[in-house]
């Protein structure tokens, strides 16, 4: 009988990352997602040698859905590094786990594991992404939440654009190593986190995550998140781990007084310029044509 395996690909959110979806978008991912899938076998001879094989981990029926088919095919092929090793070798895991890290969408190998006598379990952590950066020249970056840069086969038309970096981007497969890329993916983390957790903040969802200027007193750029109402939502300075900074207040402070204020920004019929949360003297909504003023949070 030939070897077998069960795979699993797992979307990133449900591998842990920084910041949370919702338990129940997470839930539903795992039971899309984390299905059993088919397996190539390859064996030839007697003993040993008999439990050859190259897995075949994804398939797009069991793939997260923004994993493009190109992509899934090139997973695919990465085991094939693999091929001609016994199944009962002590190095599999190890050399297998090391074709998969080769893809600038696999964000970890969670675990291969053998079950034997002939079964190889395999679980993929996969970047997903949620932000691009097109510029008048080069292709288009595409970004996961920790500024890991995706292949351009990524499609970034539900994706948040990010303006205002200054630093060229890495190639696919490193990290962005910038504190206006990682510092304005975090705090869109935190927002995405936030609209995801109520359907009635859906018309808040982000459109573009903008970064620029800079806060002298933390050494940190400044953040803004524009909103498909069509205005910013001054994030000011987000620190690691939600920290309150010199001038603004922790994260968690801020999502809570947007909890607070958005209900009633619904309501309001004048044309809205900018809603800031970064100082911690309160929420400050303005009006008008503009935006918000550079530099400070602005005034009604």
């Amino acid at each position: 009988m030939g070897p077998k395996t069960s795979s699993v690909v797992v979307p990133e959110e449900a591998a842990g990352r920084a910041w949370k979806r919702p338990v129940a978008a997470v839930a539903v991912s795992i039971l899309a997602y984390a299905g059993l899938t088919t397996a190539f076998f390859r064996s030839s001879g007697r003993g040993p040698d008999a439990f050859v094989v190259i897995p075949r981990v994804a398939s797009e029926g069991c793939a997260p859905e923004w994993l493009p088919a190109p992509e899934v095919e090139r997973l695919n092929s990465l085991a094939s590094g693999v091929h001609g090793t016994s199944i009962l070798s002590p190095h599999l895991a190890r050399d297998l786990a090391a074709c998969y890290e080769e893809s600038p969408w696999v964000s970890r190998v969670l675990h291969i594991r053998r079950a034997y006598p002939n079964r190889l379990d395999v679980a993929l952590a996969i970047r997903e992404p949620v932000a691009f950066v097109r510029k008048s020249s080069g292709p288009t970056v595409v970004l996961d939440a920790e500024g890991w840069r995706l292949p351009v086969s990524a499609d970034p038309a539900a994706l948040v654009r990010l303006t205002g970096t200054v630093s060229p981007p890495p190639r696919a497969g490193s990290r962005w190593d910038s504190l206006r890329v990682t510092d304005g993916l975090r705090a869109l983390g935190r927002y995405l986190a936030f609209v995801g957790e109520e359907p009635s903040r859906g018309r808040f969802a982000p459109v573009e995550l903008r970064v620029g200027g800079w806060s002298r007193p933390d050494g940190r750029p400044l953040i803004e998140i524009v909103t498909k109402r069509g205005f910013p939502i001054v994030w000011g300075v987000d620190l690691p781990g939600g920290a309150a900074s010199v001038a603004g207040p922790s994260a968690e402070e801020k999502l809570a007084a947007l909890a607070t204020t958005l209900p009633k920004v619904t309501r309001q019929t004048r044309p809205i310029a900018y809603l800031s949360v970064r100082h911690r003297s309160g929420v400050v909504l303005g009006f008008g044509e503009g935006g918000p003023p550079h530099g400070r949070a602005g005034g009604r």
